[in-house]
């Protein structure tokens, strides 16, 4: 289970949260989990991106991991236990994976552009922004194809592939 911190006026709670749950069924992860989420403008988000990455610009998606996990082999990751990480876990045993930042403008742009819907791109981008929070990435072709491969898998088992 992940439990998705979010201030619902963005009104995307239910479709992250289903994301979530989705990621945590794909990935194979059977403890409890915490994970905050933030919608910001434009100008904020090129502010972050600068700050944290150096690169003036705005982006869709930014993740700041909390924990600091061995790079994903394949799918089903093994499984994380909060004994692992005693500092990012609450007491209720829920293990923090950190923070994901969304432009909700790029989300909304980038929707029209690939013809699909908000709902989808919001829930991609959140689906991408998580995976890197359990340590996946795309710096290198052998990372790039797992992430996409599970970012699909996430898709699919929502009924929200491509196009839709």
């Amino acid at each position: 289970m992940l439990k998705v911190l979010l201030d619902d006026k963005s009104g995307y709670l239910p479709d992250i949260t289903a994301a979530a749950a989705a990621c945590v069924k794909v990935l194979g992860q059977d403890c409890h989990f915490t994970v905050s989420v933030t919608f910001v403008s434009a100008k904020k988000m090129r502010e972050i991106n600068a700050a944290h990455r150096g690169a003036d610009k705005t982006t869709d998606v930014l993740s700041f991991p909390g924990l600091d996990l061995i790079k994903p082999s394949g799918l089903p990751l093994p499984c994380i236990k909060p004994a692992e990480f005693p500092f990012e876990t609450d007491e209720t045993g829920a293990v923090n994976l950190g923070d994901i930042v969304i432009c909700k403008a790029v989300a909304v742009s980038q929707s029209k552009e690939y013809g699909h819907s908000e709902r989808r791109e919001i829930c991609y981008l959140f689906t991408h922004g998580l995976l890197h929070l359990f340590g996946f990435d795309h710096e290198d072709e052998s990372g790039k194809t797992l992430m996409r491969t599970a970012e699909e898998a996430v898709m699919k088992y929502m009924g929200l592939q491509r196009g839709e």
